[in-house]
């Protein structure tokens, strides 16, 4: 984003116009109305490159969309669930892998200490995301806390990394 300053300025006009709502749809029409404004600088209007761009867009959400089951042997953190086993997302798309081996399968990726750890990597990072969302509400204190205990206690697999079995 270029302008980000006179974009929230924009946003800011759009909520303002629509009782005090933002919806996507809304920034479009503002965007397609206002040739000359930061929002419509930032978005693709050829539309056969953002229609290609939407389906690859979808067809990842599709991916991300699939879970699978997965049993979780039982721990103090999860010795209070009767069920052991839980869905998670089948697929995920490691930063080392992006642009070239796309998503991999969670099976793989536990079997390997480095992808695990990466996901691990992941994991943190969407913690301290949802951490700067809402660190405003006082009543999440002790969620901070566990989150900062979690990555206190991540650490890179030391030495050359082995696979934790064979791959599917």
């Amino acid at each position: 984003m270029k302008n980000r300053p006179m974009i929230a300025e924009e946003l800011e006009q759009i909520r303002n116009a629509n009782g005090g709502s933002l919806n996507p749809s809304a920034v479009v029409s503002f965007g397609r109305d206002n040739p000359e404004s930061a929002i419509h600088r930032e978005l693709n209007w050829d539309d056969t490159d953002a229609a290609e761009k939407y389906r690859v867009y979808q067809a990842g959400r599709l991916i991300r969309a699939v879970v699978t089951v997965v049993n979780t042997p039982p721990t103090k953190v999860n010795a209070a669930i009767d069920n052991r086993n839980h869905s998670s997302r089948a697929y995920y798309s490691l930063p080392s892998n992006r642009g070239k081996a796309g998503y991999q399968h969670v099976d793989d990726i536990m079997r390997d200490e480095q992808k695990r750890y990466e996901l691990l990597e992941m994991a943190a990072a969407e913690l301290e995301s949802f951490r700067r969302r809402y660190s405003h509400l006082e009543e999440l204190a002790k969620v901070f806390e566990a989150g900062d205990k979690f990555k206190d206690s991540l650490r890179k697999p030391k030495g050359k990394l082995r696979s934790r079995g064979k791959s599917a």
